[in-house]
């Protein structure tokens, strides 16, 4: 997962919470959720944009252990280089350019 990044890191350059941008990237198509879980629409998987991280945990609750597997979409730098340029597209500016302007 070297040079990859979580969405609340893309989202941070917009001024953004994780949950609003993930609104924002559904809205744009580029995402939408399944199983309580964002995914890559169709035409945007397999083009290197994004990797799942899969971990696993042991959680301990009284007497019982049990383990769970956790799934994280991380964005590779093309996949982040790819959502500023198409934000760009749509009028919507990161932090840093607007205030530049």
């Amino acid at each position: 997962y070297k040079d990859c990044v979580p969405t609340s890191e893309i989202a941070k350059d917009y001024g953004m919470t994780t949950k609003s941008f993930s609104i924002l990237l559904n809205k744009l198509e580029i995402q939408h959720k399944q199983n309580g879980k964002y995914k890559l629409h169709e035409e945007f998987q397999d083009k290197g944009y994004t990797q799942t991280k899969v971990s696993k945990h042991t959680i301990k609750i009284g007497c019982i252990t049990t383990t769970v597997t956790l799934k994280q979409l991380l964005w590779t730098q093309q996949g982040r280089r790819f959502l500023h340029k198409f934000l760009k597209q749509n009028g919507i500016e990161q932090l840093n350019n607007i205030r530049r302007k």
